[in-house]
């Protein structure tokens, strides 16, 4: 098999092309589909940025702050892959870093493997193309450098000098011209540049005039990110000799530009803020497109040579492309300097950067120790362009031991002018290839470690907000908020329609003969308990009973707004016991308005809950219970009962049913025992209760236990949080017990804003061993040479 078609069968796996290999599995409300590892990193990304699954607490960013922080997010994302696997991802749950977070944002998407995906393919199927980088500090000397390479007619399109308007401030690629010729290979290297600068090529102007402005200007009718960003590529026939290319690359100690020039004087806050924000883009952009380099020269003025930027370029470049060649060139020594000197110097001061060769050039300018000045054809290495009086400086090589001084004659081949005749094309490209394939597997295995610490981070996140959401609907039913303090109590009811439906008709069918004339009205009780929610209906009674009712339905009423008998929560209790239970900030942001945006969401819980809860108690159990509730009835209390309908008994508890009109809709949760719920039944008809312990035993925890279960659900379902597990393996603890929710039946629905943000990723464990295998069969074939 050839690297090529290794390359290939690596690239169809990482893409899942055929979905049998999927990097992570994604659970999504009952559903699961696999991803491609780029589909599982862009799934990252997207969660991490909130543009496409947000969490709630998200929302309550503005639409300014969200876009301002997307656009330096996705600048941030432009870094190396390989410093990711480092940070921690966040989840969805939470977009703000406030208040306790514990991830930070890197920003991870798939657009970086790509990107070597494709720099791998054209290098293998193109000729050896090798490209020279010439990097460097401000003023250095780094296009005089270039100039060296280039034929007379070349060097007019340069812009050489020491002001800011002589400045090269964007990427210049200068190829030989015999590339050009070969349309094969010219179009490679241009696919090649666009696919590391994401923006094709333009070409230099033969206008020595325009090319100058383009080396200089920005263009003010884009952004001046895409116009850096935009490579310049031109050719020189003085190249073909050495069939090698050169990058002329910005400096990235300055953000100055011509653009931004007039700005100094007129707004220098401003200007100052913009040069900054510049030089940190090109040094960005500088660490990414050094990717196509296939060795890195770095000039350095000899007045800088100890200056932190020259250490920050070769170790991005040792970064970037590890294991090329790395060349450290010296300009504009003073000639007081001898070169053993100079050597020493870069030797101590670079000692650990693993150079493979230091070159240095003497000033030109003054009359002291010219004899020091090299022997050197300075005729060729003059400029022609009379606007441009500088000499260029004649580099030579003073790492080895035989290195001379002048003015003892430097040998040919040390001068750096001839370094293309020492590099081989051919294994140029081969290296190249090589450490953009080791960049290539190592930006997968970081891109799985993320994922993996995102899996991670995401699932403790996760079991915290379940934790917070269901302690948080756990206190609701309680006095004391938090459950230390529920040991011994019994968990109330949560008074729903359904199971004030089940009561009165557990009163009407057990009731005894004495009270059968009430039961004649039966169909009429029917129709109240249907309108049970609607006051206008159920409050519609014959004018000889309505009195009465409404006294004791008041009565009823006015006791639970005290909270006697029963517990009233409203949307505004319900965000209050969140906030107390979320010391981690997960959920509940620092702003003031986040009261005013939960509860809304809050009251969708409640309404949802009071419509769709189905929790029934055992209806053997409660007619036992409602059964001798009649036979203890005195005689007094049997002939006013029997003299009116049964339902007379539970309209008060349409009266509890009524509580949430009291609060301006319906988004209230009632709370009380059986006890509590059939008192209020008992204030209409005089029914006194003797001691509950003496009542037949119903399992009203057991329903209220669902109850609560059900209402957690809803809960999770409306913050985009998956449901707790009911295997055990998650408990609340009340008192010193602890006890697993209960499965929920009822089907899973987001909140609005919530929409797909119920989702798991969890990774494929055997995806890893198969791309390892992969990238060790792509390395054989490389090395075999097939």
């Amino acid at each position: 098999m050839s690297a090529t078609e290794s390359l290939r069968n690596l690239d169809d796996y990482l893409s899942n092309l055929d979905g049998r290999y999927p990097c992570a599995t994604l659970y999504s409300s009952g559903s699961a589909s696999g991803l491609s590892l780029f589909e599982t990193l862009d799934w990252i990304h997207r969660r991490s940025i909130g543009t496409s699954v947000r969490h709630p607490a998200s929302d309550f960013r503005s639409p300014g702050e969200t876009s301002r922080q997307v656009g330096k997010d996705i600048a941030d994302g432009e870094t190396e892959i390989t410093s990711a696997a480092s940070k921690h991802v966040p989840t969805s749950f939470s977009s703000t870093g406030k208040k306790g977070a514990d991830v930070a944002n890197p920003l991870l998407s798939s657009k970086q493997i790509r990107q070597l995906l494709g720099q791998s393919r054209i290098l293998l199927q193109s000729n050896p193309s090798p490209i020279l980088a010439i990097a460097g500090l401000l003023n250095a000397g780094k296009t005089s450098l270039v100039a060296g390479f280039l034929s007379p007619t070349g060097r007019e399109r340069l812009l050489i000098g020491e002001s800011n308007l002589h400045g090269t401030h964007r990427f210049i690629i200068w190829l030989p011209e015999a590339w050009r010729g070969d349309a094969e290979l010219w179009n490679s290297i241009r696919a090649q540049l666009e696919t590391i600068f994401d923006y094709p090529p333009e070409d230099l102007s033969e206008d020595p005039v325009l090319a100058a402005k383009q080396y200089n200007a920005i263009d003010v009718e884009r952004p001046i990110e895409v116009a850096l960003s935009t490579p310049i590529i031109a050719t020189d026939a003085a190249l073909d000799q050495w069939n090698i290319g050169l990058m002329d690359c910005p400096d990235i100690q300055t953000g100055i530009t011509a653009g931004v020039v007039d700005k100094v004087a007129a707004n220098a806050w401003s200007a100052s803020e913009s040069i900054a924000h510049i030089a940190e883009f090109r040094e960005k952009l500088l660490s990414r497109v050094l990717r196509i380099a296939s060795a890195f020269v770095v000039v350095a003025s000899a007045n800088s040579l100890q200056d932190e930027y020259v250490d920050r370029i070769l170790s991005s470049a040792s970064k970037v492309m590890p294991g090329l060649k790395k060349i450290l060139a010296v300009n504009r020594v003073p000639r007081r300097y001898s070169v053993q000197e100079i050597s020493d110097e870069m030797r101590q001061g670079y000692a650990t950067q693993d150079c493979w060769r230091f070159y240095m050039a003497y000033h030109f300018d003054g009359p002291v120790s010219r004899e020091r000045l090299p022997v050197f054809d300075l005729v060729n290495a003059r400029t022609s362009n009379p606007s441009q009086s500088e000499t260029l400086p004649a580099f030579f090589r003073i790492d080895h031991s035989t290195a001379v001084q002048p003015p003892a004659e430097v040998p040919s081949n040390d001068y750096l002018i001839r370094l293309g005749s020492q590099l081989e094309p051919s294994q140029l490209s081969y290296d190249v290839l090589r450490v953009t394939l080791h960049n290539l597997k190592q930006a997968c295995e970081n891109a799985l470690l993320v994922a993996r610490d995102y899996q991670t981070s995401d699932d403790r996140r996760c079991q915290r907000l379940q934790r917070v959401l269901s302690e948080a609907c756990l206190s609701l039913s309680y006095t004391n908020r938090h459950a230390s303090s529920h040991s011994g109590q019994e968990l109330p009811l949560q008074v729903s329609r359904e199971i004030v439906n089940q009561v009165a008709v557990s009163l009407e069918r057990t009731a005894p003969w004495w009270a059968k004339p009430g039961r004649k009205m039966t169909s009429w009780i029917e129709s109240a308990r249907q309108a049970a929610g609607e006051v206008t209906q159920w409050v519609a009674l014959p004018n000889w009973m309505s009195d009465r009712l409404k006294a004791s339905s008041d009565w009823v009423r006015s006791r639970w707004h005290r909270g006697e008998g029963g517990k009233v929560i409203s949307s505004h209790k319900f965000y209050e016991s969140i906030v107390e239970h979320d010391s981690n900030g997960d959920l509940v942001l620092d702003e003031v308005d986040d009261r005013t945006n939960f509860l809304p969401r809050l009251a969708a819980i409640i309404d949802r809950f009071q419509s769709e809860s189905r929790t029934r108690l055992d209806d053997s159990q409660l007619d036992a219970y409602t059964r001798e509730m009649w036979n203890r009835m005195s005689w007094k209390q049997r002939m006013w009962t029997g003299m009116a309908p049964a339902g007379m008994l539970f309209a008060p508890l349409l009266a509890v049913m009524m509580l949430p009109m009291d609060f301006g809709g319906s988004a209230v949760l009632v709370f009380a025992s059986m006890k509590e719920l059939l008192l209020a039944g008992a204030a209409g008809v005089g029914m006194a209760m003797m001691n509950s312990d003496q009542m037949p035993k119903i399992a009203e925890h057991e329903a209220a236990w669902q109850q609560l279960s059900d209402l957690v659900a809803i809960t999770c379902d409306e913050f985009g949080v998956p449901r707790t597990p009911t295997d055990g393996t998650f408990q609340i603890v009340v008192g010193n017990a602890s006890k697993s929710l209960m499965p929920s039946q009822l089907s899973v629905r987001l909140g609005s804003s919530t929409e797909g943000a119920v989702e798991i990723m969890r990774l494929e464990p055997v995806f890893e061993e198969k791309m390892r295998s992969l990238f060790a069969q792509l390395d054989n074939d490389l090395s075999s040479g097939t």
